[in-house]
């Protein structure tokens, strides 16, 4: 499966190895998420701008509209045919290449180029341009349309990730390449297919069987004796044919459980560094802990973030709160890092996103959203949160009136936690 679009997406004269490895992973991720019936990859001689996803001035490049509704027709970008290097088409389902049908692009007058629409050309398919010569530029595109009809899913979040045309400006810097412009995609959503890319090449996983794997695995380290050998040979078919995702896991599980020698070790920090240049967000997060405190470290971890590590998010919304870092302090910030990371699920970014709600900390005070949060985090069993809720109710602060019967619950809660007992041996009932 995606042999050929492998092949098609090889590294030519001029090419970036790093860039071109992007390239097929972002293909390969389009393929996996949006199952498009066919696959047009083309080409083009050098970079581009995403000037060419606006052609035609009717195209808005925003994230958040409908896929396939045509309010706004695609038109086919005017690349003149001497800058295509090479174009092929694939069919789903295992995207075998197929007879190719007439070149996409030909010399025609600006007027006729107003009237291809890519929906004419195949309304079933994924186009995807991306550049060459990346390697003497130090600069890469990678341009997709998906005129794929498709009515917008309930669910909001699945509806910004079918977005039908985005555009992903790639830049060399200090010997590693890295997002520099994106047009209708966020960079969590191009991570995401980057990674899904990474993860399929000769191994179409599920997200199911990589569950599976990584509870194997924990339930291997419940036994000291097992030993590294074991549980390398388990992942290591997946990382040799570059699953990003098994990279990680593998690196991770030997940095906390086992050592192996100086060599060993350097070998899995250089894994976690691969993993982390292919925009793998918990491995970013992860790769901070191998430099000391400062610029880089807390570089690392905004990249982490905005690549949508949870965890990062969460350490992010407190680093800005309390300015214990190389960044500003910035309690407005604190609360945006805070937010994203709460509406992930994150108990303990619920807990301080609502607090700063109550106390009007990097917010407008809003004592009903700070309750809704709190409790939010408190259902998951953090238990700062079953604490303060319990005091909040048997004093009433912040705009929460007093309510006696919310107390005794919210109370009743807080002495089952390992928090009370901890408070209790220290201080007596009363300081707990």
């Amino acid at each position: 499966m995606f042999d050929g679009v492998a092949n098609f997406t090889s590294i030519l004269q001029g090419d970036s190895g790093e860039f071109m490895r992007k390239v097929r992973a972002l293909v390969i991720g389009v393929a996996r998420d949006y199952e498009p019936a066919r696959l047009y990859i083309i080409r083009i001689d050098n970079w581009f701008g995403p000037k060419w996803m606006r052609f035609a001035g009717k195209f808005s490049a925003g994230k958040h509209f409908y896929a396939g509704i045509h309010k706004v027709t695609l038109h086919v970008p005017p690349f003149v045919p001497h800058r295509v290097v090479a174009e092929r088409a694939f069919a789903g389902p295992n995207y075998d290449e197929t007879v190719a049908r007439p070149p996409l692009h030909i010399e025609c007058a600006s007027m006729l180029a107003l009237t291809r629409r890519i929906t004419d050309v195949d309304k079933e398919a994924a186009f995807i341009w991306f550049s060459s010569g990346s390697e003497a530029q130090q600069r890469g595109s990678i341009m997709v349309y998906l005129p794929v009809a498709t009515l917008p899913p309930p669910n909001r979040r699945e509806w910004r990730e079918r977005s039908e045309a985005f555009y992903m400006g790639f830049s060399q810097r200090q010997g590693s390449w890295e997002l520099a412009m994106l047009r209708g995609i966020s960079r969590g959503e191009a991570a995401h297919l980057e990674e899904s890319g990474n993860s399929s090449v000769d191994n179409p996983r599920s997200k199911a069987e990589r569950r599976r794997l990584v509870d194997e695995t924990k339930l291997l380290l419940e036994d000291d004796a097992i030993e590294w050998t074991t549980l390398e040979a388990l992942w290591r078919p997946y990382v040799d044919r570059n699953d990003v995702d098994a990279q990680f896991h593998l690196a991770e599980f030997y940095l906390d459980y086992y050592d192996e020698g100086p060599q060993k070790e350097m070998e899995m920090k250089d894994l976690l560094r691969r993993a982390a240049n292919q925009g793998h967000a918990d491995a970013t997060y992860r790769l901070r802990q191998q430099y000391p405190e400062g610029a880089e470290r807390d570089a690392l971890l905004l990249k982490a973030g905005e690549l949508e590590s949870l965890e990062a998010q969460r350490d992010l919304g407190a680093l800005y709160a309390t300015g214990d870092w190389t960044g500003p302090r910035d309690s407005v910030r604190a609360v945006e890092w805070y937010r994203r990371a709460a509406e992930r699920g994150h108990p303990d970014a619920q807990y301080n996103l609502g607090f700063m709600c109550l106390i009007g900390e990097g917010v407008e005070a809003n004592p009903n959203e700070g309750l809704r949060w709190l409790k939010r985090s408190a259902d998951q069993g953090d238990e700062c949160a079953i604490r303060l809720l319990a005091d909040l109710y048997r004093n009433g602060k912040y705009g929460i009136p007093a309510d006696a019967v919310e107390a005794k619950l919210w109370q009743e809660r807080y002495r089952k936690t390992d928090l009370y007992r901890l408070r209790e041996q220290k201080w007596g009932a009363e300081g707990a």
